[in-house]
């Protein structure tokens, strides 16, 4: 005697079906976020590698370099130097990002005194700030704090997040930075007075592939690799990073475990021309 199906059964087979429908939707999605990510890539490489290319043409043109003055030449070339540090900076996070997410990242600790370090980091920074007349306010609920930490992986994920407030940031508008430091964690916050992040992009930025509201960065560059790589690098400090939307602009907000490291190696110094370049490749894309 034949078994008939029951009416739950379909109800079963309904939802399974269901369920691997959205899973399709989802993988469709991912493909289609991939796709548009290296689209983004490809583009911003292939512009600044033109930019570079048609300075070269001029230069094989020797009626032009004879009729155009040493400035015009010094034009071209910081050119072709800010292009190339914007192609390293694109690169360099790519290949972090990579290694990060393939546990391929090394941190090297070592024991410092994070308000000094982080004033350090602004104070750097402020010339850039100030081409766009955008003050920085560094405040502090400490005079000194010893902890164990990655300077190179701090400093990016300062660094980054003061290149994104000064992108997003209006002329003659303030920066504050902020370290909030209890007995057991350091809170970094960077505050600005751009736009802010839609509500519901708050919890994508930090998806490798996503790329936040395309009408509000429409006028600047970017794949949108930057977020996602301060994410993975506040995870090696067993770190969480959070979004404000405020009225008057944006707030990320880093957190990390108040640590001392007992046994750190010891980070080269870097010096102070490597550090000028550092800077400079950051900071290449905020006009």
């Amino acid at each position: 005697m034949e078994e008939k199906l029951k009416y739950s059964d379909f109800n079963a087979f309904e939802s399974i079906l269901n369920d691997y429908e959205a899973k399709i939707s989802d993988l469709r999605q991912k493909d289609y976020l991939k796709e548009e990510f290296i689209l983004n890539i490809s583009h911003d490489l292939r512009t600044h590698l033109n930019v570079v290319l048609s300075i070269m043409q001029l230069l094989k043109n020797k009626e032009y370099y004879t009729n155009n003055n040493e400035n015009k030449w010094s034009e071209y070339s910081n050119s072709i130097k800010k292009s190339c540090y914007k192609m390293l900076k694109l690169i360099n996070n790519l290949i972090d990002v990579t290694k990060l997410e393939n546990n391929y990242f090394i941190c090297n600790k070592e024991n410092l005194d994070i308000v000094s370090f982080l004033e350090n980091i602004v104070t750097s920074v402020d010339k850039y700030a100030k081409d766009k007349n955008i003050s920085l306010i560094f405040d502090t609920n400490e005079e000194e704090c010893i902890i164990g930490v990655d300077p190179e992986v701090i400093d990016r994920i300062v660094m980054n997040l003061l290149s994104n407030a000064i992108k997003f940031s209006p002329k003659s508008s303030e920066i504050l930075i902020t370290l909030d430091i209890d007995k057991n964690s350091v809170c970094i916050s960077v505050r600005d007075q751009g736009p802010g992040i839609p509500e519901q992009e708050k919890q994508l930025v930090f998806n490798r592939f996503h790329k936040v509201n395309k009408l509000l960065t429409s006028e600047y560059e970017g794949s949108g690799i930057g977020l996602n790589l301060v994410n993975n690098l506040v995870k090696t400090h067993k770190g969480s990073i959070d979004i404000i939307n405020h009225k008057d602009g944006c707030e990320f907000v880093v957190k990390f475990p108040r640590e001392y490291c007992q046994e750190c190696q010891t980070r080269k110094k870097i010096s102070s021309n490597n550090k000028v370049e550092v800077l400079e490749i950051e900071f290449s894309d905020i006009y």
